[in-house]
């Protein structure tokens, strides 16, 4: 009786390799794109901007610009998934200056937002005037002011509903300015005031 020696050929081996491995390639592929079907936040505030007065007192070339409550509106009306329920909260404003030598300073405020607000086409996102502190004021005139407010931007979050789960979506929304100088008068000794006519840059 005679025993055959059976081998496997290492050609053969590669072979059934090379048709398993496509197989596990497109399983490892298909979380990815069961993954694409969660909701994405829209970046979708508008900006509306009431014609508002800005002033600021001026001492020793440093004051505190108010911009009067109402001036800064957001339109939601493009959201996807804005809902009855929905709520926006601005949890930051910062005020960009532009200075004749073409420098800009940035400030930042918390106080006076919308908090928890009811999300509609034209949201008010800060319920009270907007003080920012510590601004500088250089020396100058009206007709030649040497700095004058650039923008003021929100760091907002709202809820909204998209496929089924709520999201809170952060975005940021941007007010620039086309604005004329109500009146600047710092003098010498660095004391004097400020006041600037805001209107949205079309």
């Amino acid at each position: 009786m005679s025993t055959e020696k059976k081998t496997v050929d290492r050609r053969t081996i590669a072979k059934g390799a090379a048709w398993t491995l496509p197989v596990i390639a497109t399983a490892a592929a298909a979380p990815a794109a069961s993954a694409s079907t969660n909701p994405t936040c829209p970046q979708c505030g508008v900006p509306i901007l009431n014609v508002v007065t800005a002033t600021a007192g001026v001492k020793k070339n440093v004051g505190d610009l108010v911009i009067p409550v109402g001036a800064f509106v957001a339109n939601l009306a493009g959201c996807t998934g804005l809902i009855n329920a929905s709520v926006l909260t601005a949890n930051s404003a910062t005020l960009t200056m532009k200075y004749s030598n073409g420098s800009t300073k940035s400030y930042t405020t918390t106080n006076g937002l919308s908090v928890g607000v009811s999300a509609t086409v034209a949201t008010v996102l800060a319920e009270a005037a907007l003080t920012f502190t510590g601004v500088d004021f250089p020396r100058g005139s009206f007709l030649n002011p040497p700095v004058q407010p650039s923008s003021v931007s929100f760091d907002v979050v709202i809820l909204l509903e998209i496929l089924g789960k709520r999201l809170e979506c952060p975005q940021t929304i941007t007010f620039n300015f086309d604005l004329s100088v109500g009146g600047y008068a710092v003098g010498p000794g660095g004391n004097g005031s400020a006041a600037y006519l805001l209107a949205g840059l079309l």
